[in-house]
C-alpha cells in the first residue's frame, strides 16, 4: 500500500503540470525542428510597440502589468521604457493591499499604467485615483494628475489577494 503513494502522488504532479510541461516540449520541439538552441519569444509587433506609444503620448514613464512576465519585459525592453526597480514587483506581489500603494505611487509620478489583460485591470482599477483611462485595440491604459499631498487610507485597500 505504501508503495502506490508515492506513485498517486506522482501522477498527480503530471496531471497538475501536464499544460506547461505541453507547452515547454512543444516549444523545445519547435526549436530542434528550426535548428535553434534558444526559444523563440513572442515580441510585441512594431505596431502594437507604436499604439502604446500613441496611447501614452510619447512619454518614458510606462509600466506594464500583467502576470506574463515575458510579455511585460520585451514591451518595456522593445519600447526602450526604463525599468522600474530591479524586478517586475507584479507579480511578486501576492496582497493587493501593498500592490495598490505600489500603483499609486507611479501614477502620482506621472507614470501610465498598461495592461492588455481585463482582468487585471477589473481587480486593479477600482482601487486606484486616475483622471483618464483608454482602451483601445486590447490595451488598457490609466493616467492621473493627481494631488501628490493625499496619501491613501488604510480603508482604501481591499483585503483580498491579487493573484
Amino acid at each position: 500500500m505504501l508503495y502506490w503513494l508515492p506513485v498517486g502522488i506522482l501522477w498527480f504532479s503530471g496531471l497538475a503540470y501536464m499544460v506547461g510541461i505541453k507547452d515547454k516540449l512543444s516549444g523545445m520541439a519547435t526549436n530542434i525542428k528550426h535548428r535553434r538552441t534558444i526559444y523563440s519569444f513572442q515580441h510585441p509587433s512594431s505596431a502594437k510597440r507604436a499604439m502604446v506609444r500613441q496611447l501614452t503620448n510619447h512619454s518614458s514613464k510606462v509600466y506594464f502589468y500583467d502576470q506574463s512576465l515575458g510579455r511585460n519585459f520585451w514591451y518595456m525592453w522593445d519600447g526602450q521604457y526604463p525599468p522600474v526597480g530591479y524586478y517586475q514587483p507584479y507579480s511578486a506581489w501576492p496582497l493587493l493591499t501593498e500592490l495598490i500603494p505600489f500603483f499609486q505611487n507611479l501614477l502620482d509620478e506621472g507614470y501610465y499604467l498598461v495592461t492588455e489583460t481585463p482582468s487585471e485591470a477589473a481587480a486593479i482599477l477600482p482601487h486606484l485615483r486616475y483622471t483618464s483611462k483608454v482602451t483601445k485595440d486590447g490595451f488598457i491604459v490609466v493616467h492621473a494628475i493627481s494631488e501628490p499631498n493625499r496619501s491613501l487610507s488604510t480603508s482604501d485597500f481591499p483585503k483580498t489577494t491579487s493573484h
